[in-house]
């Protein structure tokens, strides 16, 4: 796994999936770590928002396409593959970016136009299928 190649493959990914339950509205994800009444500063109930600056724990599903598990706020220090989830045995990696407010369309044709994606990208940590289990 390059790294320079994941970051390719993930830049512009929509910021939800599988453990990421985003509001399309609103334009917000929420922080995986952050609890409404934790005292953080990334927004307001640990909710994300267009310009904060992340990391995003992947998944490569079913060796196909890579699912966001997990977006963090940088105050998490969500930097490694085993800060986020079991290392396991399919192609997984932690990155930092950026939310951008770039809309989406969805795979049955519904557009979310204040739908958050990832920019700036940067690959902290890969864990190839290979090093799993």
């Amino acid at each position: 796994m390059n790294p320079d190649d994941v970051a390719r493959e993930l830049t512009g990914t929509v910021a939800g999936g599988l453990g990421v339950d985003p509001d399309y509205a609103r334009g917000s994800v929420p922080c995986a770590r952050c609890r409404p009444d934790d005292g953080s500063d990334d927004g307001a109930d640990g909710l994300l928002t267009a310009d904060d600056e992340v990391t995003v724990a992947f998944r490569r599903y079913e060796g196909h396409t890579w699912e966001p598990v997990g977006v963090y706020c940088r105050r998490h220090g969500v930097d490694a593959v085993v800060d986020a989830m079991p290392t396991l045995a399919e192609d997984q990696a932690v990155v930092a970016a950026v939310l951008e407010p770039t809309g989406y369309r969805d795979p049955l044709d519904g557009h979310h136009p204040n739908a958050l994606s990832l920019g700036g990208l940067e690959v902290l940590d890969v864990s190839p299928a290979e090093e799993g289990y």
